[in-house]
């Protein structure tokens, strides 16, 4: 029964970060985002990237709610063990799908345009 307080656990966490993105705040935690230029930091909307870090905690907390649905209908039976491993697959390519999704949106989606970073300096 451990193994279905993780995925909570993990839920919780993430949802946490999801809010602090979404109320402007928890750029710290963004990798890399510390670590860079002011210079680096000016081609990026800082607010279209912790929005779209929000949505992908969000997604995070969905994927890990599934999870958990997917081990209590295990233990108690409820799923068979050859669907088990189906199931398992499906939330796989689901995380991995979002997670290259996410990661183009934050390099591709949320960077300035040329002629916005000379102008814009408040993201």
């Amino acid at each position: 029964m451990w193994a279905l307080l993780i995925p909570g656990v993990l839920a919780a966490v993430f949802l946490a970060l999801g809010i602090a993105f979404l109320k402007g705040r928890g750029d710290c935690f963004i990798a890399g985002w510390n670590t860079s230029s002011q210079q680096e930091r000016e081609k990026y909307h800082r607010t279209k990237l912790l929005r779209s870090m929000a949505v992908f905690c969000f997604f995070t907390v969905a994927w890990l709610l599934g999870l958990g649905a997917m081990l209590v209908l295990a233990v108690r039976a409820f799923l068979p063990e050859s669907q088990l491993m189906v199931w398992g697959f499906v939330l796989l390519g689901l995380l991995v799908a979002g997670l290259i999704a996410e990661m183009l949106y934050a390099n591709i989606g949320c960077r300035k345009k040329p002629e916005e970073e000379s102008t814009s300096k408040e993201d």
